[in-house]
């Protein structure tokens, strides 16, 4: 039994091993599609870590800075809207 299977293994090896060569082949290519995602992934990472980065910041320095301004603006716009509100009913 040991020797037919033995038989078989290697007449299937003497068959397929030009395929085998194609498999590695198309493997190989994979792989390297697959190190350039991986590339373009880590990229894409990157800038999106920026982005929430350079937005903490701007929210940050916007809290910090809203007690110095006093609402001023946000108060005129207010009152401008009110009063064309006003005129347009």
């Amino acid at each position: 039994m040991y020797h037919l299977s033995c038989i078989k293994l290697k007449w299937f090896i003497a068959l397929f091993w030009g395929h085998y060569n194609e498999i590695i082949e198309k493997l190989n290519e994979e792989i390297v599609w697959m190190k350039g995602h991986h590339k373009r992934c880590i990229a894409a990472k990157t800038v999106d870590t920026t982005m929430s980065v350079a937005g903490t910041a701007v929210f940050i320095g916007a809290v910090i800075t809203a007690p110095f301004t006093g609402n001023k603006f946000y108060k005129i716009n207010v009152k401008r809207f009110y009063i064309i509100m006003l005129l347009n009913s």
